[in-house]
């Protein structure tokens, strides 16, 4: 049973931290009387939809599923990754209040939403998705399995293709103000 807590911790932040998204988007749908993009209103953004949206479900149910492969892996490894997941989580909750109205989980390319640049989003210009990629990877780390490492790479592809998607679409909309704060900041890690 001690074997699982890491697993347990990992498959805890991830459905967390979905159903936090899940109640973020009716929230907001409130609040900006509108749908925050949870379907895209561009056709490249609903394809993204229809890969990502069955990967998320077994992001979020397989480890629970699973729990019991916890113990063929190195303690310490698990450990990590269930650090990594809280961390991941805690991290999130902070960016996602930092955004404000501005968040959203979608692209709408004729929605001019603030350009956000403080907090964490002084140093990398992605966070949340760089959290979310930290996210997976402490869930495989917890969770070791082949489908996780799928999951996990996927995700990573998806979280690089949405980010430089929605820069496009942020230069597009709020322009060389834009294009300065990219050369300052990373991706989804510092620029020093």
């Amino acid at each position: 049973m001690i074997s699982q807590i890491p697993s347990i911790t990992a498959a805890s932040c991830v459905s967390f931290y979905w159903l936090t998204v899940a109640v973020k988007c009716i929230r907001m749908a409130r609040l900006i009387r509108k749908d925050p993009n949870v379907i895209p209103r561009e056709r490249t953004g609903q394809f993204v939809r229809l890969i990502w949206a069955p990967l998320l479900a077994t992001w979020i149910v397989y480890p629970w599923l699973h729990l019991d492969k916890a113990s063929s892996i190195s303690s310490l490894i698990a450990i990590l990754g269930a650090i990594a997941c809280l961390v991941a989580l805690t991290a999130s909750y902070h960016c996602w209040r930092e955004m404000g109205t501005s968040w959203r989980i979608g692209i709408d390319p004729d929605e001019k939403t603030e350009m956000i640049v403080g907090g964490a989003y002084h140093y990398v210009r992605h966070p949340i998705y760089a959290l979310s990629i930290l996210l997976v990877w402490g869930s495989l780390a917890a969770c070791p399995d082949l489908v996780m490492l799928l999951v996990a790479f996927f995700h990573s592809v998806l979280m690089l293709t949405e980010a430089r998607r929605e820069e496009k679409y942020m230069l597009h909309t709020h322009g060389q103000p834009y294009a300065d704060y990219m050369k300052t900041t990373g991706r989804f890690i510092p620029r020093f």
